[in-house]
């Protein structure tokens, strides 16, 4: 995953994702800052601190499936069904986040180095735009799903293991083929939820 993080993004720092464009779970975490205050010299560990705080602590991907099939199936179900609350559920949420992803990820260290906030600020953007788009053409839509795949090799970060380069095989009157409608899925301890809803829609 590569986000492309330019020196105006620290104008960013006091903006809030509001309500209505979370992806997050029941914690309705978008309502808080999204990502706080940031200057130039905060420490990762700094950033991480007030990225945490009024979170719950949270310890495995809740409302996730066993199985990267079974969370794409679900998906397809979802947006057929044009299932807001049930899509938004299969997302990363900011606690997981915070407590799960961004601790061993690429982010914490040289040459990617990002501080929590900005980090989720960027995915929640692009994963609820690609929501967004993803609904507006096919939500309540039949799919006639075929199957999926993730071209790219997984990418295994502490405990965590990340595909991207995903597609749905479908077969409906207006699109046969592949469908990228959503970004990456992450693993851990065999639960998988959606990473990022981005796509190219």
């Amino acid at each position: 995953m590569s986000l492309a993080i330019g020196t105006t993004a620290l104008l960013l720092a006091g903006c809030a994702v509001g309500e209505s464009s979370s992806v997050g779970g029941p914690e309705k975490e978008g309502s808080r800052s999204a990502v706080g205050v940031v200057d130039s010299s905060m420490s990762i560990e700094e950033g991480l601190r007030r990225f945490r705080e009024g979170l719950p602590i949270v310890s495995e991907l809740e409302l996730g499936e066993s199985s990267r099939a079974a969370l794409v199936t679900r998906f397809v179900r979802g947006l057929e069904r044009s299932d807001t609350n049930d899509l938004r559920a299969m997302a990363i949420t900011r606690s997981e986040f915070a407590y799960l992803y961004y601790p061993t990820s690429p982010f914490t260290r040289p040459p990617t180095v990002q501080v929590a906030g900005l980090v989720w600020f960027f995915n929640i953007q692009s994963s609820q735009t690609g929501l967004t788009r993803a609904m507006r053409r096919y939500g309540g839509k039949p799919l006639l799903y075929l199957g999926h795949s993730c071209s790219a090799p997984p990418i295994h970060e502490g405990l965590n293991t990340l595909w991207s380069t995903c597609a749905l095989r479908v077969s409906n009157p207006t699109d046969t083929g592949d469908l990228g409608l959503f970004g990456s899925i992450i693993e851990r301890e065999g639960r998988f939820k959606f990473f990022s809803y981005a796509n190219d829609f």
